[in-house]
């Protein structure tokens, strides 16, 4: 694929943009032009269609993100306005948009993610196919080829922010990914931006998300809670003493979760007499499906859950996105590992104790 690099679009206020479109199967009705670029929806206009034909005119100061919404259907269609021609095309199967300069390299963000992702929906069919068949050479080599593909992804969408690192498109595609992506990437994206598009409202929605994730970064003072026990009494987390502590996200659920558990029971039968404390944290939603899983797994330590699942504040609070998801802190409550599993996490607390 061929990277092109756009300059960012204020091509005078004096000007404006035309868009005629066509949607596929709907001889009348209506359809609005719309903007998130606040707290609340902005209608920039409506048209009628005719003929399964629509037409918009209007101008804007700057190339402006705006979603398509068609009276009687759900989906919202994003189009990137600028003060240009813009055509449309839509039918039940395809979607069609050409425009200006801001149009061609959003489409180009859509271009890597579809291509890979057809490739990735692929691979996990047949990684799944080799897990039942008990096929695990082959199991293996395929989660390989997952990653890669990951990793082939995130380095074309890094080349193509980096090429066009002062758009506003570029900042407003950042924030459509912001969910998925880790704190480390989403910072590495936002370090790339010029300052025209550090400026933009989607600019600076990146940077409040980061400046959150840097409130749980490492060498900070973990954020306290309170948490309610399955007996209905609470506790806060800078409440409970240790020289070091383990915060542990899980679920009853998640057998990978379960099996950690197990590894959490061996660190606290060794290190509790050390002074390490563990406190697990449920994303679990059904309270007697916690209850049981805290009875089998033997967890003798610290348990709370608000059961609200992954819309917990706490989760939201240290930016919980997969599970388990573990942080280590010192005695002062002070963030000093993350993302510690299995063998890497016995490793940190020997390597911790012998420098002690």
């Amino acid at each position: 694929m061929i990277s092109r690099s756009f300059v960012f679009a204020g091509e005078g206020v004096d000007k404006k943009y035309l868009i005629t479109g066509k949607v596929k199967g709907i001889s009348t009705g209506k359809l609005f032009l719309v903007t998130y670029e606040s707290e609340k929806p902005d209608t920039l206009g409506w048209a009628e269609i005719k003929d399964e034909n629509f037409e918009f005119v209007g101008s804007v100061n700057d190339v402006t993100p705006a979603y398509f919404c068609i009276v009687g259907r759900e989906e919202m269609i994003p189009v990137m306005l600028e003060n240009t021609e813009i055509r449309v095309d839509i039918d039940e199967m395809n979607l069609n948009i050409e425009g200006g300069k801001a149009q061609q390299l959003y489409n180009e963000f859509n271009a890597i993610g579809a291509d890979i992702a057809e490739q990735q929906i692929r691979v996990q069919k047949d990684y799944e196919e080799a897990l039942k068949s008990g096929n695990k050479r082959k199991s293996v080599a395929l989660q390989e080829q997952f990653e890669m593909l990951t990793m082939q992804l995130r380095e074309q969408e890094l080349k193509l922010i980096q090429e066009n690192a002062d758009h506003v498109i570029t900042a407003y595609v950042i924030v459509l990914s912001m969910e998925r992506d880790s704190p480390e990437l989403l910072k590495e994206k936002y370090t790339l931006l010029g300052e025209h598009a550090k400026g933009s409202v989607y600019g600076r929605e990146i940077a409040k998300r980061v400046a959150k994730y840097d409130q749980v970064a490492i060498g900070q003072v973990a954020p306290d809670f309170t948490m309610m026990t399955p007996e209905g009494n609470s506790f806060t987390l800078h409440g409970i003493t240790g020289k070091l502590k383990i915060l542990s996200f899980w679920a009853s659920w998640d057998m990978s979760c379960r099996q950690e558990n197990v590894n959490l029971i061996r660190i606290y039968q060794k290190y509790r007499p050390k002074g390490v404390e563990i406190v697990s944290i449920s994303l679990d939603t059904n309270k007697e499906a916690w209850k049981k899983a805290i009875g089998e797994d033997a967890m003798i330590w610290a348990n709370g859950s608000d059961l609200k699942g992954p819309t917990s504040d706490i989760t939201r609070l240290y930016w919980v996105k997969k599970i388990p998801h573990v942080l280590l802190l010192d005695e002062n409550n002070v963030i000093i590992a993350k993302d510690l599993y299995g063998n890497v996490l016995w490793d940190k607390l020997s390597d911790f104790f012998k420098k002690k």
